[in-house]
C-alpha cells in the first residue's frame, strides 16, 4: 500500500474532551495508558473489528492511536520482556507479554503503511481494564467491520495525538 493510500490524521477534536485509560498485561510487567478523543464513551467513538486471522481468532475490538497517544509506565516494546510476532505478508508486528502471554498492541512495520499507528484490543477489559468504561459499555460498541485480510484502508483515520 502506498503512502497516499494511507489513512489520513485528522486533528483532533476541541469539543470532545480527552480521558486517559489505563491498561496492562494480565500479571502487570506491561503498564501503559492512552489517551484518546473522543472518548470510547461518547457516540462519535468507533473500533474496528478486523477479519484477519489472528484478529478474527482472538475476537479484538481494535482502536487505532497514534504512537505518541501512548506512554509506557513500565517496561516499553523494545524490552527483551516482549515477544513479538509476525505472520503472512510480515507487515503487522504484534506485541506479547513473556510472561503471561497477554496480548499488549500491533504495529504496521512497512513503510507507508500505517506509520506510527498503534492498534490496541479494547474487546476485555482483562487486557485493557477502563477506570470508568464497564464490560457492558464495551460490550455495546459497534464495531465497524473492515477486511484486514487483504489490508485495506481503515474507514476512520486513527486519533491523534493529545494536544
Amino acid at each position: 500500500m502506498s503512502e497516499a493510500n494511507s489513512p489520513a490524521v485528522h486533528s483532533m477534536s476541541t469539543t470532545k474532551p480527552r480521558v486517559k485509560y489505563q491498561a496492562s498485561c494480565h500479571c502487570q510487567l506491561v503498564r501503559y495508558s492512552v489517551t484518546l478523543s473522543p472518548p470510547l464513551d461518547d457516540f462519535d467513538s468507533w473500533v474496528v473489528e478486523c477479519n484477519c486471522s489472528i484478529c478474527a481468532r482472538n475476537g479484538y475490538l481494535n482502536v487505532y492511536v497514534q504512537t505518541d497517544c501512548i506512554e509506557f509506565e513500565t517496561i516499553g516494546l523494545e524490552s527483551d520482556l516482549i515477544e513479538k510476532y509476525r505472520f503472512g505478508k510480515q507487515r503487522v508486528q504484534h506485541y506479547f507479554c513473556s510472561r503471561c502471554g497477554s496480548s499488549l498492541m500491533a504495529e504496521s512495520i512497512e513503510p507507508g503503511f500505517y506509520e506510527g499507528v498503534k492498534a490496541l484490543n479494547v474487546s476485555h477489559p482483562l487486557f485493557f481494564p477502563f477506570t470508568h468504561l464497564s464490560p457492558f459499555l464495551i460490550s455495546v460498541l459497534i464495531p465497524i467491520p473492515i477486511p484486514g485480510i487483504s489490508y485495506h484502508t481503515i474507514p476512520h483515520p486513527p486519533r491523534t495525538t493529545p494536544l
